[in-house]
């Protein structure tokens, strides 16, 4: 369902399972860094460190207090 560019949300759903379990089966997919490596975000757009951030199981209260941003940016960049 990954490859054929369904959301974390609706594979979530229609597998019943949680985005965290989700979100580690793509990654070992994918064979995307494991969370506690450091990845450089401070150069890059609040957007894309907000994606990171969510990519990596942060909530939507976490990514706001960490980019220092509101939670209507966060639930923009969410959606």
């Amino acid at each position: 369902m990954y490859h054929e560019g369904k959301t974390m949300r609706e594979i979530a759903h229609s597998a019943h399972m949680s985005f965290t379990d989700i979100k580690k089966i793509i990654q070992k997919i994918d064979g995307l860094k494991d969370e506690n490596e450091n990845v450089d975000m401070k150069n890059k757009s609040k957007t894309t460190q907000a994606i990171y951030l969510f990519s990596i199981g942060k909530t939507p209260i976490q990514v706001a207090i960490e980019l220092d941003i509101s939670t209507n940016e966060v639930h923009e960049i969410q959606e």
